[in-house]
């Protein structure tokens, strides 16, 4: 049990020296109060502070559509999504999952984000790590491997390592971490 536990914090102390001199971002696909996948990427950002947390709900833009964009331009929120993000070096999203795809509002800043002058450099040059938590036994999985599938398509480097949590509803303690340290372990390990 010693032996686990000295593991667990040398894995720890790894993947925070690792990422402290990179900038990291993460956010979650959902901006629901008590969103499930907002409380996972929290607690990324416990396990290392140096990540940086944002939220969707500071980013709003109206459904894509390219009349739109000819007419107004990129929303002045997307702009300033881009720029945080390419000033980023990883970008980690924990995303929900809606009729096994990813939720709308996070497709729609993707479709944002792609666009405009800069918008293919925003998913190049920087490292993407998926994340989900689901209330079923899939953890988000299925959207996962669609959120993938999008960010390859605008040429991403995505980490092959994915953490997906089931039973998100009673998953967490009141304190914000995982009740089970395996899965606390499985997230470490995907985030480093």
């Amino acid at each position: 049990m010693m032996k686990n536990l000295t593991l667990s914090l040398l894995a720890a102390v790894c993947f925070v020296s690792s990422l402290s001199a990179k900038q990291v971002l993460a956010f979650a696909g959902s901006v629901r109060e008590d969103s499930c996948n907002e409380k996972l990427v929290r607690l990324a950002a416990k396990i290392d502070n140096d990540i940086e947390l944002i939220s969707l709900k500071d980013y709003p833009a109206p459904i894509y559509d390219g009349d739109l964009e000819a007419q107004s331009g990129l929303p002045v929120a997307i702009e300033a999504l881009q720029k945080k993000i390419l000033d980023s070096d990883v970008v980690v999203i924990s995303t929900p999952e809606y009729n096994g795809a990813v939720p709308p509002l996070l497709k729609n800043t993707i479709d944002w984000l792609s666009r405009g002058k800069i918008g293919q450099k925003v998913f190049k040059d920087r490292k993407f790590i998926l994340l989900s938590a689901s209330p079923g036994r899939g953890g988000g999985s299925r959207a996962v491997a669609n959120l993938r599938s999008i960010l390859e398509a605008l040429n991403a480097n995505v980490s092959l390592k994915t953490f997906s949590l089931p039973n998100a509803y009673s998953a967490f303690n009141a304190d914000g971490n995982l009740k089970e340290p395996s899965q606390h372990q499985k997230l470490v390990e995907a985030l480093r």
